[in-house]
């Protein structure tokens, strides 16, 4: 059972999504935000959003306190679904990530990938080496980890205009039952 979070890309869309429904549980969050060059305003206004919640708490990755990683029941979520938007060239940040999934020793925690569909499709053949070297290390120190992959990555939140406002609606209700799904299956007890 999911007692603590942590989430990697913390600012990204479905990452924010899911922490704010992480903290409507009341439970607390630790977020570390992926690419800090990248649309800093909308990263701020989502900072300012959620960091109002007391039980939410942001550091850089090169500054997060790894012991959070070992006490009991907290789950790693990371939201890559930018970083692989185009699967040929995913951040460099990725290996910044190893030290943080190297160090999860978390009991009756677990590891969540966030992913586009499209690295799926785009590695049927050959999985993508990064990711498949994360997959043996947790598989090595047997840490459960659990994979979820989603239709797109580029979903805004915002309406845009009057014209778009239901389609947006719909757009937030796919989103949430996506992000509630998630939440169910990651805190399922096998694996």
């Amino acid at each position: 059972m999911m007692e603590r979070a942590v989430i990697i890309g913390v600012f990204e869309n479905f990452g924010f999504q899911l922490c704010n429904r992480i903290l409507e549980t009341g439970l607390e969050v630790d977020g570390i935000h992926l690419e800090q060059g990248k649309d800093k305003s909308k990263a701020e206004e989502r900072r300012l959003y959620i960091g109002r919640n007391a039980n939410f708490s942001e550091s850089e990755m090169k500054n997060f306190d790894l012991e959070l990683l070992k006490k009991e029941g907290t789950f790693l979520f990371i939201d890559l679904c930018e970083q692989f938007r185009d699967a040929a060239k995913p951040a460099t940040e990725l290996e910044a990530l190893n030290n943080i999934i190297a160090n999860f020793r978390s009991k009756k925690g677990k590891v969540i990938f966030l992913l586009p569909i499209s690295l799926l499709v785009n590695t049927r053949i050959e999985p993508h080496p990064w990711l498949e070297k994360v997959f043996d290390l947790l598989r090595h120190k047997e840490i459960p980890f659990k994979l979820f992959y989603f239709p797109s990555s580029s979903w805004e939140f915002e309406v845009e205009n009057e014209s778009s406002i239901r389609e947006n609606e719909i757009t937030q209700e796919y989103i949430n039952d996506l992000i509630h799904a998630v939440m169910k299956l990651a805190d399922a007890t096998h694996g």
